[in-house]
């Protein structure tokens, strides 16, 4: 889908958002963080970002976790999307809107201390030749282009774990591990030679002289146990004995 940069007196008509699914939506919220001034950005709506934000390791570290809502517009004959702070998402969300109205978002902005302000903006009824259409849906598809589901999927967690991994001393390797175990156990068919432990499980299992337990089995022919293969994990162990 492609973006479209604000301008101070932009008169957009607002259009929902078709999700893969089928579903119509006003927005789409995402969380996000810029792992480098200049760096890529990391979307995500399964809240991967609120648990790194939120957990001790993310707190001494002051992760600078954000939240983004995505609009979709129609503007210069297209739907293009634009990403929206407080203030514009809690001006959209307070009202209905469909292809066939003529709800539109009036931008009104100014600088205040080197931040951009849009409080002044509006929501204005202004008539506009919609389009005609047997099928809403139908309409929106051909229109949007792509999925903004495919966009974030791109740009989110498991898309980059290696570097966020890398950044962020190997966190996310226990929500992989959470979020493989809770998808099995919602199947049903999750048992012990299918299970990933987390590094918490391994290091409570180290502390109480049981390491041996969740270890040994990743050496079996059979095949590897969890996430974590042995081999990987010796040196993790030895350097824990060192202390």
């Amino acid at each position: 889908m492609i973006r479209h940069k604000l301008q101070d007196g932009d008169v957009l008509k607002l259009i929902p958002i078709l999700k893969k699914d089928g579903s119509l939506v006003p927005y789409i919220k995402a969380e996000y963080l810029y792992l480098k001034a200049k760096g890529p950005i990391i979307f995500d709506t399964q809240k991967y970002l609120h648990k790194l934000k939120y957990s001790e390791y993310g707190r001494d570290k002051n992760i600078p976790v954000g939240i983004r809502h995505f609009i979709s517009v129609f503007v210069d004959d297209k739907i293009k999307l634009i990403e929206v702070g407080k203030s514009l998402y809690e001006l959209v969300s307070s009202v209905d809107f469909s292809v066939n109205d003529n709800k539109h978002l009036l931008i009104s902005q100014k600088d205040v201390m080197g931040f951009t302000d849009y409080k002044m903006s509006s929501i204005i009824e202004k008539n506009w030749n919609g389009p005609i259409f047997d099928n809403e849906r139908e309409w929106i598809k051909e229109n949007q282009g792509s999925y903004l589901e495919d966009f974030l999927d791109s740009r989110s967690v498991m898309s980059n774990i290696n570097i966020l991994n890398e950044n962020y001393d190997n966190f996310f390797l226990d929500l992989i591990a959470e979020e493989r175990n809770k998808k099995l156990s919602e199947l049903g068919i999750m048992d012990d030679t299918e299970r990933m432990f987390t590094l918490k499980e391994l290091n409570d299992a180290f502390l109480a002289g049981r390491e041996e337990d969740l270890v040994a089995p990743w050496e079996a022919d059979e095949g590897i146990r969890g996430e974590y293969k042995y081999e990987e994990f010796k040196d993790y162990f030895n350097k824990l004995k060192s202390k």
